[in-house]
């Protein structure tokens, strides 16, 4: 790690995809001014990884990168943890500098930015205005020079819409945004990053592994990956974890049982799915489409393990349209649990 906090470059991000070339090249141009960037991607498709190599890339790369999870930081504790507190302004406080104060001349990532309170976000807002912050408890304005990067894993249209982030705000820390491809978009680079990910966990575990069986990848690349790059690289671990001495090939023996059910039956999922879709000759053209969409929704709502909300951004449609259509069609919970 450079001592800036912040590790990966735009040379460190691995695949050779179209869309993920694109974005990097995007993000590289904007990394050479000021302007604060919002990364949209879904969890696990590396949203700090852009971050710190935009920092990495700016003028700030001297300045220190400072990462928050706004979504692990109490309600109630997140004003004074980014603005900092000042002495007396509550039973035990001291003069605290926030992280803000911490990132100046450098860049701070606000990951899960929906996730911080509307009266934070209202202060941050100002910040973003004047650039000066107020500690809590002090009358004293300061001047702060940094730049905003933030994050979001949720449809930020759905975000707003449900008074989770405040519009205003949004168009602030959107200046330039940024949208981070799902690996389930870039199946391609499954192979290339199997095989990153071996390397990596061969040395750590002083295995012989020496390649992935061809239809272990055939079967990666036929997956879905909802925890997109993480979860691909958590199942290697595992696998890893399997292996013996004298094993040189990863295959399918190596994953762990729940692995196996997970990944390697989606070939028989998707027969299952394809029989589904047959149809009768005798009914009327509005009822076969009907019968589409229920059953393209059931699928979805599958792969998300019922949630509402990531089915609806999937399917690129309103939480409150999803809705609608599962009481239409009679969708019940165990069709899709």
């Amino acid at each position: 790690m450079r001592n800036n906090g912040a590790y990966y470059t735009f040379e460190k991000i691995i695949g050779n995809n179209e869309e993920l070339k694109k974005t990097v090249d995007f993000a590289h141009k904007v990394a050479l001014n000021n302007s604060s960037v919002l990364l949209l991607g879904e969890t696990g498709t590396g949203k700090e990884l852009f971050a710190q190599s935009i920092h990495n890339a700016s003028k700030f790369s001297n300045g220190p990168f400072i990462a928050v999870n706004c979504a692990a930081i109490p309600s109630t504790l997140i004003e004074s943890i980014l603005f900092g507190t000042a002495e007396g302004a509550f039973t035990g406080a001291k003069n605290t500098k926030g992280l803000l104060h911490q990132a100046h001349n450098g860049t701070i990532f606000l990951d899960e930015i929906n996730s911080m309170n509307l009266d934070a976000q209202s202060k941050l807002l100002r910040f973003l205005q004047d650039k000066t912050i107020r500690s809590v408890g002090d009358n004293k304005q300061t001047k702060i020079h940094c730049r905003i990067i933030s994050a979001i894993n949720k449809s930020i249209e759905e975000e707003i819409h449900s008074g989770n982030i405040r519009s205003d705000l949004y168009y602030r820390l959107s200046t330039v945004t940024i949208r981070i491809p799902p690996l389930s978009q870039r199946i391609d680079d499954i192979p290339i990053l199997s095989n990153f990910f071996v390397n990596k966990y061969k040395s750590e575990f002083c295995s012989n592994i020496k390649r992935i069986d061809s239809s272990l990848i055939e079967n990666f690349m036929n997956y879905d990956w909802p925890g997109n790059v993480r979860e691909l690289e958590h199942v290697i671990e595992s696998a890893m974890n399997m292996i013996d001495s004298d094993d040189e090939i990863l295959k399918q023996k190596h994953l762990s049982t729940y692995l196996q059910q997970r990944i390697l039956s989606i070939d028989a999922s998707n027969k299952k799915n394809n029989s589904n879709l047959i149809f009768s000759t005798e009914k009327k053209l509005h009822e076969i489409l009907d019968d589409v969409e229920r059953q393209v929704i059931i699928e979805r709502l599958s792969k998300n393990q019922g949630n509402i909300t990531q089915t609806a951004e999937d399917l690129g449609i309103f939480r409150q349209a999803l809705q609608y259509r599962i009481k239409k069609y009679k969708i019940e919970k165990n069709e899709y649990i």
